[in-house]
């Protein structure tokens, strides 16, 4: 699907995060076009690209139906990684629900339990991430699977299950989130090997 050289495009959704998530990128020696979510040319740089990252961002993507329409386009011969508003879009677009957070979180770390995935190879079970978010993904529908979670059950980390499209309700670009370059870096692994 994917190789070293491939066009990663990332979607900024109006957020500071959004270039130290490209930068955290461009550690991967990946070649990157940032363009802000209501950019024209999304469509056709999006034909271009094999990996599509959605940055963080405010909002509910309950709001954004042009993004829904965006991943129309992508899910099927696409790589997809969703960071906090990415994640929620995702599990939104999959017909699962987002909701307030039990505690709004803007600049917390929380401990998370992962499960056994590609995702999280060579990672502890339990590991500590930076969260910057109001709202949760509540219900995950089918063919979203959870793979990591809070000690209250908060979603954080959910997957496709058969397709390379990963959303993550933390921020992995945190310097916070100690293993972010390695997610990362299992994401873009596991993408070439497709």
């Amino acid at each position: 699907m994917a190789d070293k050289n491939s066009l990663v495009l990332v979607i900024d959704n109006y957020d500071s995060f959004t270039y130290n998530l490209v930068d955290l990128v461009h550690q991967f020696g990946r070649k990157t076009i940032v363009l802000r979510n209501d950019d024209p040319r999304i469509d056709d740089v999006g034909e271009e690209a094999d990996i599509v990252v959605l940055s963080p961002g405010p909002g509910n993507p309950e709001h954004f139906p042009d993004l829904s329409r965006q991943l129309d386009s992508w899910v099927n011969d696409k790589a997809i990684l969703g960071i906090c508003f990415g994640h929620q879009l995702i599990n939104y677009y999959y017909k699962g629900t987002i909701q307030l957070a039990d505690q709004v979180c803007f600049g917390h770390t929380s401990k998370i339990e992962c499960q056994e995935h590609w995702m999280f190879q060579g990672l502890p079970k339990y590991f500590d991430v930076m969260r910057y978010h109001a709202l949760v993904a509540n219900k995950v529908s089918k063919p979203l699977e959870v793979i990591a979670e809070t000690s209250k059950g908060e979603v954080m980390a959910l997957v496709h299950t058969s397709k390379p499209i990963v959303g993550l309700q933390f921020h992995p670009e945190s310097i916070l989130t100690e293993v972010g370059y390695t997610l990362l870096g299992n994401f873009f692994t596991h993408v070439e090997k497709l």
